[in-house]
């Protein structure tokens, strides 16, 4: 497990706005909570590679495609966010 990066005020802020867009791995969970929302230790892994792609300078886009890459379209929070972190407009 990677120690979590040291990152500045906006860049938490950031990261909890990425939270907001993909959903916790937890299969006891069965995918039905965001990030944001899972307070429960099945999402600090993903929590913590947001915070390194932030602290990395990745935008909210790629850090979105890098789970639903990883993990499954399941990972992300908004309808039709694909592999290259584009999204429907609905």
């Amino acid at each position: 497990m990677h120690p979590q990066p040291r990152v500045f005020p906006e860049q938490r802020r950031d990261a909890l706005e990425a939270y907001a867009h993909i959903v916790c791995k937890c299969p006891v969970e069965n995918w039905s909570k965001t990030l944001a929302s899972c307070p429960d230790g099945c999402a600090d892994q993903q929590k913590g590679m947001v915070l390194r792609r932030i602290a990395e300078g990745w935008k909210l886009d790629a850090i979105v495609a890098e789970q639903v890459e990883r993990f499954g379209s399941k990972a992300a929070a908004d309808p039709g966010a694909g592999k290259d972190g584009s999204r429907w407009i609905i």
